[in-house]
């Protein structure tokens, strides 16, 4: 059976408004995981980051997010990330556990 290859992907997949007035944009996931573009309230980027594909962002402000993680068995739970932006430079690279 063939697999249906959509004509278009959406740009966006999902987006919180942060608590600090910040826009989280979720895009579309690849092998790496899912990109995300922090926006301030003018719609300029701030930051970016890529999240695992098993992480649901569902809170956000500039230097935490909450999220829904699920394992390997399905069980999902809630976690708080802290944003830790890239050595030498301003990207937050990658979310990390407190």
């Amino acid at each position: 059976a063939r697999t249906r290859v959509p004509t278009f992907y959406a740009p966006v997949d999902w987006l919180v408004f942060g608590l600090d007035d910040t826009i989280w944009l979720g895009l579309h996931a690849g092998d790496d995981g899912q990109p995300v573009l922090i926006l301030n309230d003018r719609g300029e980027v701030l930051d970016s980051m890529v999240v695992p594909r098993h992480v649901r962002i569902r809170g956000a402000q500039r230097d935490a997010v909450w999220a829904i993680e699920t394992d390997d068995d399905g069980l999902a739970s809630v976690v708080r990330y802290r944003v830790v932006p890239a050595i030498g430079g301003t990207g937050a690279d990658s979310v990390r556990r407190p």
